[in-house]
């Protein structure tokens, strides 16, 4: 089992239903120049 690091344990710790302390994001991402298919394993490099 991996532990959480100190500043997530703290996010936990310090969350209630009037503060909520989490993150949430999205990424948009144009295919490369080139690219003819599947290009993941280029755009996770």
């Amino acid at each position: 089992m991996i532990h959480l690091s100190g500043i997530d344990a703290s996010f936990l710790h310090f969350e209630t239903p009037e503060m909520p302390m989490h993150v949430g994001s999205l990424q948009i991402a144009d295919l490369p120049e080139g690219c003819a298919g599947n290009c993941y394993k280029d755009v996770k490099r």
